[in-house]
C-alpha cells in the first residue's frame, strides 16, 4: 500500500483532490491507471465521475485508507504511524506525552509497543 498522507492532524499535510482542491481525508480514491504522479480524488468527485485530461471516470482505483489493523486488532495503522512519529518527536518511552497526542492512556502505549 502506498504511503498515505494521514501522519499529522493538519489538513495542510494532506494532497488536494484533484477535482475540487480540497484536502483529502480518509477514505479517498487513487486512480490505479493515471500515472506517474498519483492521480487522488476526494469521495464526492470520485462519485459524480470527475474527469480531467487523461483521466476517465471508468479507470480502476483504489481505495485509500488506514484504518485498518496493523499488529494488533484495537490499533489501526493511522494510530501506529501517530505513534512512530511521537517516539521520533519525543523520544521512547515518554508514555505520558504520547498518550496526550494519541488519546490513548499510557499503560496501553506502554503494553502495545512493548508486546507488538
Amino acid at each position: 500500500m502506498d504511503r498515505l498522507a494521514s501522519f499529522a492532524n493538519d489538513p495542510s499535510d494532506k494532497p488536494p483532490c484533484r477535482g475540487c482542491s480540497s484536502y483529502l481525508t480518509e477514505p479517498y480514491i487513487k486512480c490505479a491507471e493515471c500515472g506517474p504522479s498519483p492521480f487522488l480524488l476526494c469521495l464526492q468527485c470520485f462519485t459524480r465521475g470527475f474527469e480531467y485530461k487523461k483521466h476517465q471516470s471508468d479507470h480502476k482505483y483504489e481505495i485509500m485508507t488506514s484504518d485498518f489493523p496493523v499488529l494488533e486488532p484495537g490499533w489501526t495503522a493511522q494510530e501506529e504511524m501517530a505513534l512512530l512519529e511521537a517516539v521520533m518527536d519525543c523520544g521512547f518511552g515518554n508514555w505520558l506525552v504520547f498518550s496526550s497526542c494519541l488519546v490513548r492512556f499510557p499503560y496501553k502505549l506502554h503494553t502495545h509497543v512493548l508486546i507488538s
